[in-house]
């Protein structure tokens, strides 16, 4: 999965990136790489998660077209919690973006995948 980096500025990129890098948790999309091209776009490669046959989804569009069970929804909370609380915890990081569009969800997972707006605490 390649992720384009919008203009808005090299530290913000910078950031980011140190972010993505430190990344260790199952509800955690995974940094690779970046590349910036010659005429300076800036990518960063980022590792999709393992998916069976079921699509990597938004987890907004996937709510709005699966409505799922009260036990579903609940290990979904759940395993944002967990994330959220390994982001504060472990790396003093603050997403500031925690809507439902910033996670992916497959088979039951889901998986925290855009970090643009987050800080070190």
């Amino acid at each position: 999965m390649v992720k384009r980096y919008k203009p808005s500025g090299e530290s913000l990129f910078t950031l980011e990136k140190a972010i993505l890098q430190e990344l260790d948790h199952p509800g955690t999309i995974k940094f690779i790489g970046e590349c910036v091209t010659p005429d300076g776009r800036q990518y960063f490669v980022l590792k999709k998660p393992t998916t069976s046959r079921f699509t990597l989804k938004r987890l907004g569009s996937a709510l709005r077209d699966f409505p799922l069970s009260t036990t579903k929804f609940l290990n979904l909370a759940l395993q944002m919690t967990s994330t959220v609380h390994y982001l504060h915890a472990k790396l003093k990081v603050l997403h500031r973006d925690l809507g439902v569009d910033t996670w992916l969800i497959h088979n039951e997972n889901v998986v925290l995948a855009d970090f643009s707006k987050a800080n070190k605490l």
